[in-house]
């Protein structure tokens, strides 16, 4: 990112669309040097020509004192401006300073800011904090999960229930078919005595449990800076 510094602001007497001379400090102000750039660092430039503006990264070179111009914005459309010979060249914030350009970021709000561009990939999702690469994944969405207040069906069966039996004391004089009860009649040859078999008893339908997980949520959205 190109550097910033204080109160570096100097006169040019360039003229054209090239690269910049650098003159003396404005009154008031110091020269790039004075205010700490360095021999090849890169700032953010603006300069002040007349009507016409610009802003820019420029690399700065101490040795003949100038400074290259690569336009971000300027008044003659967005390429650089003309000099005329007797403009200002100053450091100065730009946009970049703030936020990289693609950097991206939560916003509490519907629309991406002036500035930003709102980003859709991404829809009905939980944030996940990472040490690793960043990356996105599983299948369920957010209110999907989110919105549940009850279990999924399930219906048991032979295989997802423990092994086991019921077993029951008849009388002697049973005879097959005659119920001990009316919920588990017992079946058998009518001569057997303990630890015969009950019948099978139950409607074989699904059954699900009562639970809330409709936790409360702020939504956010994800836009990129320009």
């Amino acid at each position: 990112m190109a550097k910033l510094y204080n109160l570096a602001r100097m006169t040019t007497a360039t003229a054209g669309t090239g690269a910049i001379t650098l003159g003396s400090a404005v009154s008031g102000y110091l020269t790039f040097a004075a205010a700490g750039v360095s021999n090849g660092e890169t700032v953010t430039y603006g300069i002040k020509d007349g009507s016409g503006s610009e802003i820019g990264e420029g690399v700065y070179t101490a040795s003949g004192t100038t400074l290259t111009r690569s336009v971000i914005k300027s008044t003659n459309s967005d390429s650089a401006i003309s000099l005329s010979g007797s403009a200002e060249v100053f450091i100065t914030p730009s946009h970049r300073h703030f936020f990289d350009q693609g950097t991206a970021v939560l916003f509490q709000q519907t629309s991406a800011p002036t500035g930003w561009t709102k980003q859709t990939t991404h829809n009905d999702k939980a944030l996940r904090v990472v040490s690793g690469t960043a990356g996105s994944g599983g299948s369920s969405a957010f209110s999907t999960v989110f919105g549940k207040t009850a279990t999924d069906a399930t219906t048991l069966t032979t295989s997802t229930i423990p092994s086991h039996m019921h077993l029951g004391m008849l009388p002697q004089d049973w005879q097959a078919g005659s119920p001990v009860n009316a919920s588990h009649p017992l079946i058998g040859t009518g001569t057997s005595t303990p630890g015969t078999q009950t019948g099978a008893a139950g409607s074989g339908s699904s059954h699900s449990h009562g639970m809330d997980v409709r936790v409360q949520y702020v939504d956010v959205i994800i836009a990129t800076k320009d």
